[in-house]
C-alpha cells in the first residue's frame, strides 16, 4: 500500500511539474518580468562593487532600450556540433578570448533565414551560452562594437532567443575594458531592434 502511494505521489508530482514547464508564458508575466530583469540591472550599475561606473567613479543615469516586443523572443531551431572546436575572438585590448562553438541556432526573420554560433566558455563551468552578435543596428542605433546575448541550453532542439534582453559589452560605457569581438558568422543581415541602445554617452 506504501508502495502504491508514494508512487502515485511521484506520479502526479511528475505529471505537474511537465504541465509547469510546458505550459505556454502569460505575455503579461514576460512583459512584467522583463521590466524587473532591466531594473535589476540598473540597480547593478548604480550600487554594485562591481559596477564599472562605481570603479571608475563616473557617474550613472541610465540604460536605453528598445520597446520590449514579444516578436523578438524567438524560439529557434538549435542543431548541437558533434565536435565542439575552439574559437578565437579578437578583443578591445588586442587580446585573444577563446571559446567553444557548441551549436549554431537557426530562425527566420522576416522572411530572411538567420544563423547565429552559440558558444560556450572555456574557463568557467557555466551552463549559460553565449551568443556575441552585431546586425543592421550596430553603429547607429546600438553599439557599433556588438551586443551580448545571453541564452539558457537548448531544450528538444529549440533554443529560446530573447533579444530583449541583448546588452552592451563594459566598452560600450568606458574605455579601459576587454571585450570579445562577435565572430563574422555572428553578423546578421537584420537590424536587431529588441534590447539595449547605445550607452547615451558612448557611442
Amino acid at each position: 500500500m506504501k508502495q502504491i502511494i508514494i508512487g502515485s505521489v511521484v506520479l502526479i508530482c511528475s505529471a505537474a511539474l511537465y504541465w509547469f514547464l510546458s505550459k505556454e508564458e502569460n505575455p503579461q508575466q514576460y512583459l512584467d518580468s522583463l521590466l524587473i530583469h532591466r531594473h535589476e540591472r540598473a540597480e547593478f550599475f548604480r550600487y554594485s562593487s562591481e559596477s564599472p561606473f562605481l570603479k571608475q567613479k563616473v557617474d550613472f543615469s541610465y540604460l536605453d532600450y528598445y520597446p520590449a516586443s514579444l516578436d523578438f523572443r524567438i524560439e529557434a531551431a538549435y542543431k548541437k556540433r558533434a565536435t565542439q572546436d575552439t574559437l578565437n575572438l579578437a578583443t578591445s585590448t588586442g587580446t585573444i578570448d577563446k571559446f567553444l562553438v557548441v551549436g549554431t541556432a537557426n530562425f527566420k526573420w522576416q522572411k530572411i533565414d538567420n544563423t547565429l554560433l552559440v558558444l560556450a566558455s572555456t574557463q568557467r563551468n557555466d551552463p549559460t551560452l553565449f551568443i556575441p552578435f552585431l546586425d543592421k543596428t550596430s553603429g547607429e542605433t546600438t553599439y557599433g562594437g556588438g551586443r551580448y546575448l545571453d541564452v539558457l541550453p537548448a531544450q528538444r532542439g529549440k533554443i529560446v532567443l530573447d533579444f530583449n534582453k541583448a546588452y552592451n559589452p563594459y566598452c560600450a560605457y568606458m574605455e579601459g575594458y576587454t571585450c570579445p569581438f562577435p565572430p563574422k558568422e555572428n553578423r546578421l543581415a537584420i537590424a536587431v531592434e529588441a534590447g539595449e541602445k547605445s550607452f547615451p554617452e558612448h557611442y
